[in-house]
């Protein structure tokens, strides 16, 4: 065992552990990353540039390869931002309440980054297929009127002028749990997304969400999507609300902003595997991963 070569495998199954707790994710593009620079692949020599276009698949490297490509990283600029991630998550100020102490998030961790590398790193993340909602993203609700762009142009509010008083920050995120009773029979494929703060708006604004209709699962027709907003422990379904199949998007008038998501009927009562969010991406099973944590697999492919 003494060869480079052999520690491919041990690299790889070593990085998931130090996300592992600390985060919500473990990253195969890390583990895959970081075991192809100790070691190579298939005898080639080790891949220690991250911007090296072998990295360029998904699950094979692809978010180191996006973050080098849009931000500059380098893999020197790894270990201050691991550092970072660990105080955070050993000083109990995790944003995920899934055990003690909290996990931190996908946009916690891109904030890291991001402060390392001085440059966003939102692009990078939904260039990785990470689910746009747990990439998170700030925008600004113009008070004169225009369009708040988030999450790349997954998500965008165009707001009329006066419809909020003053310039407005605004901020869209996951959920990773729902409130008790907040579930729903018949109904299927659901991107939540929490707008907030959930203010109230002088005048109407159109809301726009965009889907991929490739991942659909069975039984679900692209004309049964609705969106809902969550009122307490309840959806309600937003007046108005359309399906835009040319351009793959939920459209809506909103009166206010909070949590929404879209749903599509099924034929039959839907047994939910879990609360968390479920965006447009589909987790492939445990069965085809090499490693599969967290109760699920630790990434989402297309």
């Amino acid at each position: 065992m003494s060869q480079v070569s052999y520690h491919l495998l041990t690299v790889h199954e070593y990085t998931h552990p130090i996300f592992f707790d600390r985060h919500f994710f473990s990253y195969e593009d890390f583990a895959k990353a970081a075991s192809f620079f100790v070691s190579g692949v298939g005898g080639a020599p080790p891949i220690t540039d991250a911007c090296d276009d072998a990295l360029y698949p998904i699950n094979q490297g692809r978010l180191p390869w996006a973050l080098c490509r849009d931000a500059g990283f380098s893999y020197s600029d790894l270990p201050a931002a691991m550092q970072q991630l660990d105080a955070l998550y050993h000083a109990g100020k995790g944003a995920i309440d899934q055990g003690a102490p909290p996990k931190t998030s996908v946009f916690q961790f891109r904030k890291i980054l991001s402060g390392v590398l001085g440059t966003d790193t939102r692009d990078a993340f939904l260039a990785a297929l990470i689910p746009p909602g747990d990439v998170e993203d700030d925008a600004v609700l113009p008070a004169a009127g225009g369009v708040a762009w988030l999450l790349g142009g997954w998500a965008a509010i165009e707001i009329p002028p006066h419809a909020v008083a003053a310039d407005r920050p605004l901020h869209v995120a996951a959920i990773y749990s729902l409130p008790a009773g907040a579930g729903f029979a018949n109904l299927d494929f659901d991107s939540i997304y929490a707008f907030g703060p959930a203010l109230a708006l002088a005048k109407t604004a159109i809301l726009r969400i965009k889907y991929d209709p490739s991942l659909l699962p069975a039984g679900v027709r692209e004309e049964t999507l609705r969106l809902y907003r969550l009122a307490g422990s309840t959806w309600q379904a937003v007046p108005g609300a359309r399906v835009d199949a040319l351009h793959s998007e939920i459209v809506a008038p909103v009166s206010s902003l909070g949590t929404f998501g879209f749903f599509g009927a099924t034929t039959s009562p839907v047994q939910r595997p879990s609360p968390f969010l479920i965006s447009p991406w589909v987790p492939v099973s445990c069965a085809t991963y090499d490693v599969c944590e967290n109760g699920g697999p630790s990434r989402w492919i297309t």
